[in-house]
C-alpha cells in the first residue's frame, strides 16, 4: 500500500476499493478470533519520532493512529504479524505520511484544499453501492469513524486534484511511441478465439461409484432427449443444474482455449450455435452442452489499440513525474525516517 511516494497521489481509487471490498466481503471477520497476536504488541519498536522534515516531526502515536486501521484485516485472520514484516510497513507508512504533508502544502500553496463535501459524497456513493450493513462492517474493521474516513478522502481527493491540474497536462505521449509499444507488444494486441456457451451439469461425487456414476449419466441422457425434442434448455439448467450457472439458465458467458477443463473445451468449441452435445464427462459430472455465439481470433489494430495505450503510457509517465517531483521535495525538505529497515 506504501511502496512508491507517488501512491499517495494516485491512491483515491485504489484506497476505495480496498476498503470497500474490505467492507464488501462478508468471509471477513470484524474481530480478531482467539489467540491472534495481540494489538497491542504491534509496533513496539517505534521510536518516539519516526520521521523529521523541514523541522517538523512524525510521531510514533501519529503513526500508529494511521497504520493499526490498516492491520486490522491481517489481524482478523489470526495469522502472525512478524516484526521484520512491521518494520517494513511502518518504514513505508511513514514515508507515506511524509509525502503526504509535503503534497498537502503544495496543494495549499496552489489554493488547492481537501474538500468535505466531496469526500462526503464520495463516501455516499460507496455506501449507496455496498450497503449501510457492510459499509459500517468496513469502518468497525478499520477501527475508524465515518468522520475520520472523510477527513482521509478528502485529503487523497485534493492530492488527487493537484495531481491532476498539476503533473497530468505536464505528460505527453508521442505517436512514435504509442507505435513503438505496439510493435514491441505484439501479444498483448491479440484476441483469442472466443465461443460462448451453456450447460447443464449431473454431478457425482469424486468418490461415486459406479452405480450412482450409471444413474447419473442416465439422468443427463434423458435430459438430453427432453432437448431434442424441443424442451426450453433455460428451463432444464434452472431445474436440474447442479452449477450455480443453472440460475442462469446455463449460461458460461464467453470463454477461451485454456480456460475450461480439456473434455468440456473440445466439445463446446465444436459446437454451432444452438447445436447440443452428446453427455460430456469430465470430473465435475456429465455436461450437456449448448453452442452459443463464436468469436474468431484477431489482431487488435494498432488505431483501435491507440487510445488504450496512450491512457497506460501517459500513466505511466505521470507515476515518473511524480516520483521525480518528490524525490526533489524530499531533498529539499531534508526528509529523515528514523525506523531501521536491517530488521
Amino acid at each position: 500500500m506504501f511502496k512508491s511516494s507517488m501512491r499517495i497521489a494516485l491512491g483515491l481509487a485504489a484506497a476505495c476499493q480496498v476498503w470497500t471490498s474490505l467492507a464488501a466481503d462478508p468471509a471477513v471477520p470484524s474481530f480478531a478470533p482467539p489467540g491472534a497476536q495481540p494489538q497491542a504488541a504491534l509496533l513496539e519498536f517505534l521510536p518516539e519520532v519516526v520521521a523529521r522534515y523541514n523541522d517538523q516531526t512524525i510521531t510514533a502515536a501519529e503513526l500508529r493512529e494511521f497504520l493499526v486501521p490498516q492491520m486490522q484485516v491481517m489481524l482478523s485472520s489470526g495469522r502472525p504479524f512478524p516484526e521484520e514484516m512491521q518494520h517494513r510497513l511502518a518504514h513505508d507508512a511513514t514515508s507515506y505520511l511524509v509525502d503526504r504533508q509535503l503534497l498537502l502544502k503544495q496543494c495549499s500553496a496552489d489554493g488547492i484544499s481537501p474538500d468535505k463535501a466531496e469526500a462526503e459524497a464520495k463516501l455516499d456513493e460507496i455506501e449507496k453501492s455496498i450497503g449501510k450493513e457492510r459499509f459500517e462492517q468496513g469502518l468497525a474493521m478499520q477501527k475508524t469513524t465515518r468522520a475520520e474516513l472523510t477527513d482521509r478522502f478528502a485529503t487523497e481527493m485534493a492530492i488527487q486534484k493537484w495531481v491532476e491540474t498539476k503533473i497530468v497536462p505536464t505528460v505527453e505521449v508521442s505517436d512514435a511511441a504509442i507505435k513503438s509499444y505496439y510493435q514491441s507488444n505484439a501479444d498483448e494486441f491479440q484476441k483469442p478465439e472466443m465461443v460462448s456457451a451453456s450447460h447443464i451439469l449431473i454431478k457425482f461425487d469424486d468418490d461415486a461409484s459406479d452405480q450412482d456414476k450409471a444413474a447419473a449419466r442416465k439422468q443427463a441422457e434423458e435430459l438430453l432427449a427432453q432437448l431434442k425434442k424441443g424442451a426450453d434448455f433455460a428451463k432444464l439448467a434452472e431445474e436440474h443444474s447442479a452449477c450455480p450457472s443453472g440460475k442462469r439458465g446455463g449460461d458460461l458467458g464467453s470463454f477461451g482455449k485454456g480456460q475450461m477443463v480439456p473434455a468440456f473445451e473440445a466439445a463446446a468449441f465444436a459446437l454451432k450455435d444452438g447445436e447440443l452435445s452428446d453427455v460430456v464427462e469430465t470430473r465435475f459430472g456429465y455436461h450437456i452442452i449448448k453452442g452459443g455465439d463464436r468469436t474468431e481470433a484477431e489482431t487488435v489494430s494498432l488505431d483501435e489499440a491507440r487510445d488504450q495505450i496512450r491512457a497506460n503510457l501517459s500513466q505511466e509517465e505521470v507515476g515518473k513525474a511524480m516520483q521525480a517531483f518528490m524525490d526533489k521535495t524530499r531533498t529539499a525538505a531534508k526528509v529523515q525516517i528514523l525506523i531501521p529497515t536491517d530488521k
